[in-house]
């Protein structure tokens, strides 16, 4: 989930999008998510559900790279970074 700092919003044309790469275990049903994929794309929100399983118990990181931009008055910025889900399976 993204919310834009006081002063910005969110880029809505950007190709917005999230690259999963899961761990042996886990099972994604699309590692690769785009602006499509996204469940809320708003002005002041940018969010992705991401369903994902495993195949035993434990806790699993799942790492990836989320891609959005950001705008003001004076342009956008894309933003690259680096993220880290976790799936606990009980």
């Amino acid at each position: 989930v993204v919310h834009p700092g006081p002063g910005l919003h969110m880029n809505l044309d950007y190709p917005t999008g999230l690259t999963l790469t899961p761990p042996d275990g886990v099972s994604l049903p699309k590692a690769t998510l785009a602006a499509a994929d996204v469940q809320t794309l708003t002005s002041k929100e940018l969010a992705f559900a991401v369903p994902m399983s495993a195949a035993a118990q434990g806790q699993y990181k799942i790492p990836g790279t989320f891609r959005f931009a950001v705008c003001d008055d004076g342009g956008c910025y894309p933003k690259k970074r680096t993220v880290e889900l976790l799936l606990t399976v009980q």
